[in-house]
Order: C-alpha cells, then structure tokens, then sequence
C-alpha cells in the first residue's frame, strides 16, 4: 500500500535540501567548462559515481520501506527518513550537476528527488525545463561526448530508458507521482483505488484556499507536459535501436492531472485545451511490444486468460532468458557483485529435477567449507548454463538480443528490475 506526503510532514523532513530554487535552475543552465559545457563522463571514475550510486540506492530503499508500511506511526516514521535520504541524494547531486557532470542517469535521480520534497510540483518543472533544454540542445556535449566514443549516443539512450521505463510502472518516477497529493486530504494513489474498485464517491466542495491550490497544482503540470512533449519527436528522429519514449512518464503525469481536476472539479483553461490534446494511451507499435510484459500490470484487475493461456506453453523460458538479461547487466555494471552468480546458479537450478537439486545441495564431500559456499553460490561457475531455445512465438520477439550483444547494460523490456 502507498501513503502521501501531507505537505507538512514534507517541510519537516526536508531537511537540508530546499526544492530546486530559480538561481539553481539557472545555475544549472550554465555551461560547466568550455572545453566540457556538460562535464566529463562520471562513470568513468567510480570513486565518484559509487558513492552517488549508493546513495540512490539508500534513497529507492527507504521509499520501499515507506510503501510497505500499514501502521500510522510506522508510516510517520519510514516517511521522515525516506525524506532524509531523499534530501541527502540531491543534496549530493546538485553540485555535480552543477559543477562536474550533467550524467543522465544523476539527471534522473535528481528529478525523482524533486518530485518527493517538492509536492508543489515547482521544482518538478523548473526540472523539466533544464531537461529539455540540455537533450534538445546539448544532446551530443551530454556526457559521453560523441568525438570521444562511437558508441555515446546508444550509452545515453540507454541510461535514458532506465529511468523513463519501457511502462508506466517500471518508469522512475511511477511511486513518486502515485504518492502526491490530490487534494489536502486525498493522495493519488487512493483515488486510484476508488476508481479501480468501481466506488463512487461524492467528494466535498473545495474552500477557496483549496480550490486556488488546485489551479495551481493544474497549471504546474501543464507546463511539466509542455517540456516533456518536444522529447517524444526528439527522440523519434534518433532512428535508434534503443528505443526512448517519455511518453509513459507523459500519461503519468496526464492522469494524475486528470484525477486533480475531477476531484477538484476544474478544467483546463482554454489555451491548456489546445497545447494539451487528450493523451491516448498507446504508443508507438515498437514499444508496445516490447513492452507487453510490463504493461499488463499497469492497471490491475481480471487477467486476460485468453493471452495467459496463449503464452503459457513457452513464457518459462522466456523469464529464464530474462533472468539471463539481468545477470549479464550486472555482470558488467556491477563485476563485484555475486548477483550475477547467483542469478546463474538460480537459472542451473531451474532446470533441474528435485532429485538432482536436492543431490547437488546436500551432497556430501571432502572440500573445505569455504570450496562449499562458493560451490553453493555460484561464484566457482564460470560457464554459463544453456537455456532452451525461444521460438518465434509472440512475446519472445527480442529475447536473443542480449546474445548479440552481451555487454548491452540496459534492455527496455526489464527496466523496472534494474532500480
């Protein structure tokens, strides 16, 4: 279950960190060297990008943790610190936004921080605005620059599709946007649920102070979805393999903006009306599909047993394959850690019989306790177990691309999994 973050709460746990101010918005508009405008690659260095990495990771933790609780007081206190953590991680990556990189996946993290401290939205569009303006116009001085690297514009795209998701719910900012307020006493995600469980509510009238903050919070995220809409075509015009498409981050934002007005009872003005024609939700054929997996639970309810029963004789191997996905994303982003041996141990394991998986753990032997736990945990096993082959059965179509390219650290159809 998800819970909001009443404005006042918000204030007091913000801590260190103000919501990105105009000076910082323009600050960030300025170029950080001029042999550098965007910064230097902070991937390359991981003394510095570990520590931001682990920050981010500190920070998704505690909004989890937020996410699960039931208990009010629970809640009050995993909120205060999800806001610590959240204020610590812009607080850290202001500055080298600023100063050192404009790194696109610190970029996302950023704007995700923003949305959580700021329930106004302000900061979320002063955001917004830097966004635009450094992909439209700074796309190849973004870090890594194209006259160093081949390959950057594929690398950015990728770390693009991480936090833009290849659904609405495997985007960044899904959790983020589900905890704001509707109203003073409304979050979004329990308006979700009514509409969900078909409740018809009455909701009661707006006091003035009430009904001028909803107008604002309306016109705010106008102007969020006016920055993000020139990105759609951007992007397009890429003729990339790695596809990008702000356009679930868009429909976010959308109905989240239409939950507003329909508890609120306030339309869009006039010329909001014609910058802002209703956002279908459907996108581009290429994305749809590979994104199927992730959008079927976007809006949940009764399964579609007809397609469950289609893809039920070949999606086992299919999540096999996925597993594989990940292992290798890790594998190369993280050499460190065991989760890629584990992931392969758990894949060798998968296609075992109970009998000869019960004989490999408890299998008795001479080796030293030690050669066991790295026997057990995969970390001796440098060969990669087979996976059955995938037909070309609908759903599978793409599975085989990260066989080409082993090195590939994102694929849209597992963004979710990777945050």
């Amino acid at each position: 279950m998800v819970y909001f973050l009443h404005p006042k709460t918000q204030a007091e746990g913000e801590g260190k960190r103000m919501k990105l101010s105009q000076d910082e918005h323009k600050a960030l508009l300025l170029p950080i060297s001029e042999t550098q405008p965007q910064g230097r690659y902070l991937k390359a260095d991981s003394s510095l990008y570990r520590p931001l990495r682990n920050l981010f990771n500190i920070a998704q933790s505690s909004l989890r943790k937020l996410l699960q609780q039931t208990e009010a007081e629970d809640r009050a206190l995993h909120q205060q610190m999800m806001l610590s953590d959240q204020a610590a991680l812009a607080d850290a990556l202001f500055p080298v936004l600023r100063y050192t990189a404009r790194d696109l996946s610190l970029t996302g993290w950023f704007i995700n921080s923003q949305i959580l401290l700021d329930p106004t939205l302000k900061a979320l569009e002063l955001c917004l605005s830097w966004f635009l303006q450094q992909i439209t116009a700074h796309w190849e001085s973004l870090p890594p620059q194209h006259c160093d690297d081949a390959g950057a514009g594929e690398r950015k795209l990728q770390e693009l599709a991480l936090f833009l998701g290849s659904g609405t719910e495997s985007c960044l900012f899904y959790s983020a946007v589900l905890l704001l307020p509707v109203t003073d006493d409304m979050a979004y995600y329990h308006y979700l649920q009514q509409q969900r469980g078909a409740q018809t509510t009455d909701f009661p009238p707006l006091t003035p102070d009430a009904r001028a903050a909803a107008r604002q919070r309306i016109d705010v995220l106008s102007a969020c979805l006016a920055h993000l809409q020139p990105l759609v075509p951007f992007f397009a015009a890429l003729n990339s393999t790695t596809d990008v498409f702000p356009g679930f981050f868009i429909h976010l934002l959308t109905d989240y903006r239409q939950a507003v007005m329909t508890v609120c009872g306030l339309p869009l003005s006039e010329k909001q009306a014609e910058e802002s024609p209703p956002q279908p939700h459907t996108e581009p054929a290429t994305v749809a599909e590979k994104a199927r997996p992730v959008q079927a639970a976007v809006h949940p309810g009764i399964p579609d047993l007809q397609t469950l029963s289609q893809r039920n004789h070949y999606n086992r191997d299919v999540a096999l394959h996925q597993l594989r996905d990940i292992s290798l994303y890790f594998r190369r982003s993280e050499p460190h850690s065991p989760l890629s041996y584990l992931l392969e141990k758990s894949i060798r394991w998968g296609q075992m019989s109970l009998s000869e998986l019960w004989q490999e753990i408890l299998l008795e032997d001479n080796s030293s306790l030690l050669d066991r736990i790295f026997s057990l945990t995969g970390l001796n096993e440098i060969q990669m177990a087979t996976l059955p082959e995938l037909g070309n059965e609908p759903g599978s179509a793409g599975d085989k691309a990260m066989d080409k390219n082993p090195d590939s650290p994102a694929d849209a159809r597992n963004t979710a999994l990777r945050w």
